[in-house]
């Protein structure tokens, strides 16, 4: 790319006040902004595509410079998570605080938006050699869901097809060339079929399930009370791992026959009272009790 100036800071701020002031959660309008947007980069010399999505919503494709193979595409989402309670200023207004921009979508990802249209504002979109792509989706917080169209689009096309790729979700300013992945696990309860009058007393896969789910939160206090007395706080990554292990422990324990030895609809609930009780008992307790007061 060429700049043939600055970016201005003033106008990349004026246009984050002016998207950050649509409340495009997931799930709603977007419309509005993509039609501010669109406007702005058919002005800067963009060839503009709109997709359209959902009721209410859209995809934008943008292209500056030629009409071929390779470049640059630029890829965010213009929706946002509910701006929820607990805001100290109006989510949906522009507020510098400490020398910060603060607002729903400032950072995630609508910063990156208004910085990308302002840099190519601010280049000499004839003098590319080869295309910068923005794209622009919907529904991204709720599962990528919008951006399917977009995708069908960019490929029926043709032209589209970058060297490089840039999604400017936030990374702390650290660069990262892979999605950080995630781990799931599906754990079926299952209780055989009986009459809602003796829900009390048979077993119920809803009663078990809701027994687990205590337990694990139970554990992952307790494991984050000690690591506060000490104080530290517990890394957000160890509470899944905390997770898995219970569900390790609880399912080797099931082999071995434990579970049937305990009453039926229970087991979860007996075994969780174990680790988070009498295991810390046995072992940080007495060595404790061993190492004496006030060593």
């Amino acid at each position: 790319m060429v700049p043939t100036r600055n970016a201005p800071t003033d106008s990349l701020v004026d246009l984050l006040a002016d998207l950050v002031a649509f409340p495009t959660e997931s799930r709603t309008s977007n419309l509005e902004l993509i039609d501010l947007y669109a406007d702005r980069a058919a002005a800067a010399g963009a060839a503009v595509t709109v997709v359209p999505g959902e009721a209410g919503r859209a995809n934008l494709h943008l292209r500056f410079g030629p009409d071929a193979p390779g470049g640059l595409l630029l890829s965010g989402h213009t929706d946002v998570v509910p701006a929820g309670s607990g805001w100290a200023t109006d989510p949906y207004e522009l507020t510098e605080v400490d020398g910060q921009l603060r607002a729903r979508g400032s950072a995630d990802m609508k910063g990156f938006l208004a910085a990308a249209l302002v840099l190519m504002e601010a280049t000499d979109v004839d003098a590319l050699r080869a295309p910068v792509h923005l794209g622009l989706s919907y529904d991204e917080e709720i599962g990528c869901v919008g951006v399917h169209g977009l995708l069908d689009v960019l490929a029926a096309g043709g032209s589209c097809s970058p060297d490089v790729v840039v999604v400017g979700e936030p990374t702390s300013m650290r660069l990262c060339n892979a999605h950080a992945g995630k781990v799931g696990h599906r754990l079926d309860l299952v209780a055989a079929a009986g009459h809602s009058s003796r829900a009390g007393v048979e077993p119920s896969a809803i009663h078990e399930a809701a027994d687990l789910a205590v337990l694990i939160h139970a554990v992952n206090e307790r494991i984050s009370g000690l690591k506060k007395d000490e104080d530290a706080e517990l890394a957000t990554w160890m509470r899944p791992l905390v997770a898995i292990g219970l569900l390790g422990a609880g399912t080797l324990i099931s082999r071995f026959g434990l579970i049937d030895l305990i009453a039926v609809g229970y087991g979860t609930l007996t075994i969780g009272f174990i680790i988070v009780y009498v295991i810390p008992v046995l072992t940080l307790g007495v060595w404790k009790v061993h190492k004496g007061p006030g060593q």
